[in-house]
């Protein structure tokens, strides 16, 4: 009786497994029907694809400029940021310090995703001087699948960070 009361019980939470495979709590593959916030997006469809943006919104970094969601055939296949050095997104003028410590939250973020502390690291010792950080771009596996980050300072600092299954 004991092992089927177990037995039971690991089933259940097996199949009660809320872990997202996807970052900001999404699943790769999960329809746009499924993500109650999608409705706050612009979405665009183009043949099969379809692109829905959002702002600094929930569940996405409040330190994110712009958040896109890229589907293909209604199912979720990439997830991307973009991070801006600006003193204020309302009226933009280039700050490298405020994009410095932008990328130094979405480094963590990213460390809490499963990134090699040595990568984030070596990533942010990169990224000390405008002249050094551009350009400067890293790929890497983490537990919501493949990260990409690219990074472009002219004339105002820009990080990408893309997210897809690996």
């Amino acid at each position: 009786m004991k092992w089927m009361v177990g037995g039971v019980a690991a089933l259940l939470l097996v199949g009660c497994d809320t872990t997202s495979t996807a970052p900001f709590g999404l699943n790769w593959g999960q329809s746009m029907d499924s993500i109650s916030f999608i409705k706050a997006g612009k979405c665009q469809t183009n043949g099969s694809k379809t692109v829905c943006t959002f702002g600094q919104q929930k569940p996405f970094n409040d330190w994110s400029y712009e958040n896109q969601l890229t589907f293909d055939d209604g199912a979720l296949i990439q997830v991307a940021t973009t991070l801006v050095g600006v003193e204020d997104y309302t009226s933009p003028k280039p700050d490298f310090t405020d994009f410095q410590q932008k990328l130094e939250n979405e480094m963590g973020y990213l460390t809490k995703q499963g990134l090699s502390p040595q990568v984030a690291s070596g990533f942010l010792s990169k990224c000390q001087s405008e002249t050094s950080c551009n350009k400067v771009s890293e790929s890497s596996l983490t537990h919501v699948g493949m990260s990409n980050l690219w990074v472009t300072i002219n004339p105002t600092p820009i990080a990408i960070v893309t997210y897809h299954q690996d």
